[in-house]
């Protein structure tokens, strides 16, 4: 199975029971900082291996997290899946370039021949 930069599989929120049995298998860790978190109420869960990545919403994906980590890591995750998904564009010929053609090359139009004469493609 290939990987689809543009399908997410849905995440599926926590009951109350599995986020705190979440919370205690892991001792009130913050899985980003390491950090203690205060209780229950003030950890969210993260996925681990994240979906975009073909992460699963099982519970040995998820582990709790300080909410500011967890807005973070989300931040630099959101980086790094825009570069995949332009990527994936570049390499199956999805996206035209932008901007005139560096002159010279194949896209330019225009080939220079041995003796220095510039001549249609």
């Amino acid at each position: 199975m290939t990987h689809d930069p543009y399908h997410v599989t849905s995440r599926k929120p926590l009951t109350a029971k599995q986020k705190l049995k979440m919370f205690v298998e892991h001792n009130g860790i913050c899985c980003v900082c390491g950090g203690k978190i205060d209780g229950v109420k003030q950890a969210w869960d993260e996925h681990v291996d994240p979906l975009w990545r073909d992460g699963t919403n099982d519970m040995q994906n998820r582990r709790p997290v300080h909410v500011a980590c967890a807005r973070q890591k989300s931040a630099d995750e959101t980086k790094d899946r825009a570069k995949g998904q332009r990527i994936a564009e570049k390499h199956f010929g999805a996206k035209e370039k932008r901007g005139p053609a560096m002159p010279g090359t194949k896209r330019s139009g225009w080939k220079r021949k041995i003796n220095g004469e510039t001549v249609r493609r």
